[in-house]
């Protein structure tokens, strides 16, 4: 079997495997939204380091659930143009302008979620402990080792999608002479 046949392959099983995944993502707003009676519980647990208030007005559960969403839609993006991109490699095309494009842009959707990330946490926190009396409110700003390994996989398939880029360029006029 050739290279080609091996990367057409593939790219279908991974392709199939990643729109799974983008079908899948509002299950984790809607899973938790039926399973848990009480939303707070699960946010107490996740943020147990921090001064939460006795009890969460409705508007802030709403507001997390709303700052959880944006997250899951950003990560929706690298993950639709790398479904794109598994679809061009599925067809045989591998070293196109196309592909290169969506390369880049997938680096630029996890640039994206690494950023949301680092603030998202920030967000999140203002909004639980909002309602604490003055003084015990909480600002906490930090950066995950996650979001350094976002920022660096995005930085390298950005890199990767210019070379490839350049590449098909180089190809189309090699084409062109013979």
């Amino acid at each position: 079997m050739s290279n080609t046949r091996r990367i057409s392959r593939l790219a279908r099983i991974l392709r199939t495997t990643v729109l799974l995944m983008l079908y899948a993502l509002p299950l984790f707003v809607i899973v938790p939204l039926l399973t848990y009676p009480d939303l707070s519980v699960p946010i107490r647990e996740e943020y147990s380091d921090y001064n939460l208030p006795h009890a969460f007005a409705t508007w802030q559960i709403a507001a997390y659930i709303a700052v959880f969403s944006v997250g899951l839609a950003i990560l929706a993006i690298p993950l639709w143009h790398l479904h794109r991109l598994l679809a061009r490699y599925a067809l045989g095309e591998t070293l196109s302008p196309a592909c290169a494009q969506a390369l880049r842009r997938i680096g630029q959707g996890l640039l994206a979620v690494a950023a949301f990330s680092f603030v998202s946490n920030t967000i999140d926190i203002l909004i639980l402990t909002a309602l604490n009396a003055s003084g015990e409110r909480t600002l906490s700003i930090g950066i995950e080792d996650s979001d350094l390994a976002l920022v660096l996989a995005g930085t390298v398939v950005i890199l990767v999608g210019w070379v490839m880029g350049q590449a098909a360029e180089m190809a189309d006029e090699n084409r062109s002479f013979i």
